[in-house]
């Protein structure tokens, strides 16, 4: 089982300053134009943790407990209103770390499937010398600034970055050598 349900109902009333605080902390205005639809205007995206699919996430005290939520259902919450169980929290402008208010709109999980079909989320591609390259960088530098780089979805970056995904690629390699290897591979040594 989850530790968290991925559609809880959340509720304005139910959210303290405190959490509304720190929420905004972690919210930066300033961020780049979608590439999907630039006229709704620049995201504000979640600079805090990630899910492994790309989502922002924050732990808020619950029954004594801490639980997760998605950032983008908080932020809905705090900014538009009540999000009823089991509706998701859809990204008109295809970031999923974005908390701007008007890029947010409640779908079903039919809607949130044909969401993801127009933005297209699955076919996030890399060569392998890129790859390779991403792992070395992956040490030194943000999942963020990488995923920025290269394109890519965060939740992307961190599963090549980790080995999850694109297993093939420097297969044996120990992370520190990959840049090494990719060098002798653009050299042809």
């Amino acid at each position: 089982m989850n530790k968290y349900s991925e559609s809880p109902a959340v509720n304005p009333q139910d959210i303290s300053e405190a959490i509304r605080s720190c929420y905004w902390k972690h919210v930066d205005k300033n961020g780049p134009l979608p590439e999907v639809k630039p006229e709704l205007g620049p995201c504000w995206v979640w600079k805090a943790c990630l899910t492994k699919k790309g989502y922002g996430r924050m732990l808020i005290p619950k029954d004594g407990k801490r639980i997760q939520i998605l950032a983008h259902r908080l932020g809905y919450a705090i900014q538009r209103g009540p999000v009823p169980e089991n509706l998701r929290v859809l990204h008109a402008c295809g970031t999923r770390t974005c908390q701007r208010a008007d890029h947010l709109y409640l779908g079903t999980d039919a809607e949130n499937g044909r969401d993801t079909a127009v933005h297209d989320r699955r076919s996030e591609k890399l060569t392998n010398p890129q790859v390779i390259e991403l792992r070395s960088l992956y040490e030194t530098m943000p999942l963020a600034e990488l995923a920025k780089r290269y394109n890519i979805a965060p939740h992307y970056a961190y599963k090549v970055a980790t080995g999850r995904s694109r297993r093939h690629v420097g297969e044996g390699v120990k992370s520190s050598t990959y840049r090494q290897r990719f060098q002798l591979a653009a050299t042809g040594d």
